[in-house]
């Protein structure tokens, strides 16, 4: 997220500023939302490469285990269970990653504990959405392009931001694979 670190602040910053939520909190986290989400149901695959959890989907509880930071610097952390029962209900959740599309590679343990994160956000609210600091171009055959199967994906661009706050007001956008 380095490169666009200055970005995201002035946007974050930007957004509380205008001043049109009831409840504006702010929250960082490091490569994952979620850890730990159960890695043997993997085996279930079949034993050739594959990018898509399709199949096992039904298999992957929800996760809200890990840690949300308060602070950039990531040295006050929150519990994340604790910050969906809070935080989670009572807002709309805009996820902005750290652009791992830009280094154009699969994870599927990263996808694996991001959709038992996303399983988790679902139990408490549907009102969400992922911005992507990289443009969608870059998103194919990667864990961000497999992640946009599964959750309201947009470029962190002005066009991508206009259809992030539409989705949040109700607008219906395709989704390939909803949770």
């Amino acid at each position: 997220m380095a490169p666009f670190h200055n970005f995201v602040e002035e946007f974050c910053r930007a957004i509380e500023q205008a001043g049109r939520f009831k409840n504006f909190a702010k929250y960082y986290f490091h490569n994952l939302l979620s850890e730990g989400a159960n890695e043997s149901i993997l085996l279930e695959l079949p034993r050739v490469f594959i990018t898509r959890l399709d199949q096992i989907l039904h298999l992957i509880e929800a996760n809200e285990k890990g840690y949300v930071y308060q602070d950039i610097d990531q040295i006050k952390p929150l519990y994340l269970g604790d910050v969906l029962k809070k935080d989670a209900p009572a807002t709309s959740v805009v996820i902005i990653s750290d652009a791992g599309a830009a280094r154009k590679t699969f994870d599927i343990k990263r996808l694996l504990n991001t959709i038992a994160f996303l399983k988790a956000l679902n139990g408490y609210t549907s009102k969400y959405v992922w911005l992507n600091p990289c443009p969608k171009s870059y998103w194919q055959h990667t864990t961000a392009g497999e992640i946009a199967r599964h959750v309201l994906m947009f470029s962190l661009d002005r066009e991508g931001i206009y259809n992030a706050v539409n989705a949040l007001r109700g607008q219906v956008y395709p989704l390939e694979r909803p949770l």
